[in-house]
């Protein structure tokens, strides 16, 4: 299995965390290659799946290049897209599209699922959407949210939600 990380920042400019990280993926085998790389060519390549993880749930506006221009390789791409979290591109909370957004072959969204896939246009571009257990137990969302959550892993770690748009 080969992987490609493309990766929409600088290298220079990454948090030590981010550099950690990638530090184990080259000792790994890994190949990391700027964005430009991507853009230049228009095209991922023979890719086999792409992996939807280029900004985080905290989204504020348009996506800027470099990401915008990776998604729109990526949607042009043919490749199956798995967003992690939330399709790059759409608000996490209220579920605004914003332009340009992945349009995911399917999404695992972490621990609970964003209130923004639960609108009709999020959710269609979101698609076959998982929700992925990282041991958060029920009693802290009522702890600290005083949201009842009921045993939604008792099925397994991966749990498919309903279609609902």
């Amino acid at each position: 299995c080969e992987v490609l990380v493309v990766l929409a920042a600088q290298e220079d400019r990454v948090s030590d965390a981010v550099r950690h990280q990638l530090n184990i993926l080259r000792n790994s085998g890994v190949s990391i290659e700027p964005a430009e790389n991507v853009q230049k060519n228009e095209s991922f390549g023979e890719a086999d799946a792409i992996i939807d993880a280029l900004l985080g749930y905290s989204l504020s506006g348009s996506p800027r290049d470099p990401a915008a221009s990776l998604i729109r390789v990526m949607n042009k791409s043919g490749a199956p897209v798995v967003s992690n979290d939330i399709p790059t591109g759409i608000d996490a909370t209220t579920g605004t599209v914003h332009e340009p957004a992945i349009r995911a072959t399917a999404t695992v969204t972490i621990a609970l699922p964003k209130t923004g896939l639960l609108v009709s246009d999020a959710r269609r571009l979101a698609g076959d959407l998982y929700l992925g257990d990282i041991s958060v137990p029920p009693e802290l969302y009522l702890a600290v949210l005083d949201l009842p959550v009921p045993a939604i892993f008792a099925i397994g770690q991966i749990v498919k939600m309903p279609d609902r748009a």
